[in-house]
């Protein structure tokens, strides 16, 4: 009977971990501190993306003769939002548009908070002395005060890191492009679902590639790293090679190369070889707070229905580089 009760809580204790449980996302899971983005720039350049950014300010030229909506689409830490906010503060205000307005998509529940989002537009979008919404504010009155700033303003509105169901992408779509007046205020979505960004986007997709060629990754890297040192040209090339063209990596690999001792060769071994995840861990003490590779990815996994969670916790259960049959995966 110990021996049952011992097991039983192990099950309850990893259930909670996991967010296996079919109660909820689990303890563990709101343990993880959501990087609220703002379209003020950080204190580091933004490295290879002047392409883009000269892509989608002709793109947004082109089309603003009317609402437009554009999503930016691409893998997690490809620096979408680095993007985004170089096209927002290349379009200043007073220029081509009369009001821009950032609006971050929380992403700690599985649904679409459109309320929140439309409260946020008309916040940023309201002269001054104009009464701001509140949280007993309907749909219906929301959705009006968003028309009517659309149709007084000409507005850049940027909504970064949308992710949720397609009836709530749907219903988000329509609050905006239900506005039946004509206006020359153009969207931008940010997002690494591809049928989220198809959903939503009246123009075509704009797909964020990895920097695979040029020595983008190379710069970003040196940059996190500040600087150079004997060890470098030996390992340089290995360590780069492993951001497989993402931003975000070659950023993270440098600031553990410079916290964690860049004149000692074990830490750019560890950059080297070790598991990314392994060295986020490793490292978790002397790594800004602002500078996780995982988080978004365990926001998605609480996030996703608790039928998903069960299937991608048993697949853990194979080592890394296992073939899956798909078939005997099914059976069992």
């Amino acid at each position: 009977m110990i021996s049952e009760t011992k097991k039983l809580n192990s099950a309850i204790k990893l259930n909670e971990r996991y967010g296996t449980g079919p109660t909820g996302i689990g303890s563990e899971a709101r343990k993880f501190a959501e990087k609220e983005t703002t379209s003020y720039d950080g204190p580091d350049p933004v490295i290879g993306r002047v392409n883009d950014l000269e892509a989608i300010v002709d793109t947004i030229k082109e089309h603003a003769k009317r609402l437009s909506i554009i999503a930016i689409v691409g893998p997690v830490g490809v620096g979408k939002t680095c993007l985004a906010r170089l096209v927002f503060n290349h379009l200043e205000s007073g220029s081509r548009f009369t009001r821009r307005i950032w609006v971050y998509v929380h992403k700690s529940c599985s649904r679409v908070d459109i309320k929140r989002i439309g409260r946020q537009v008309v916040s940023q979008g309201l002269l001054s002395g104009e009464e701001r919404p509140n949280a007993d504010n309907t749909m219906q009155e929301i959705t009006t005060e968003v028309h009517e700033i659309l149709k007084r303003e000409r507005c850049l509105i940027v909504l970064d890191g949308l992710w949720g169901a397609d009836d709530d992408v749907h219903s988000l779509k329509q609050m905006f492009t239900s506005c039946n007046a004509e206006t020359e205020s153009v969207i931008m979505v940010t997002t690494h679902n591809e049928q989220i960004a198809q959903h939503m986007s009246t123009l075509p997709l704009y797909r964020l590639a990895p920097m695979i060629e040029g020595d983008h990754c190379s710069d970003i890297f040196v940059n996190a790293l500040r600087g150079r040192n004997s060890l470098f040209p030996r390992y340089r090339k290995e360590i780069i090679s492993r951001c497989e063209g993402i931003p975000l990596v070659a950023d993270f690999l440098g600031s553990v190369v410079r916290t964690g001792g860049w004149d000692q060769r074990a830490v750019w071994e560890n950059a080297r070889d070790k598991d990314l995840w392994k060295l986020e861990e490793d490292y978790a003490t002397t790594l800004s707070k602002e500078l996780t590779l995982f988080a978004p990815f365990k926001l998605m996994f609480y996030n996703i229905p608790h039928g998903l969670r069960l299937c991608f916790a048993y697949c853990s259960v194979f080592p890394k580089g296992s073939r899956i049959h798909k078939r005997k995966l099914i059976q069992q």
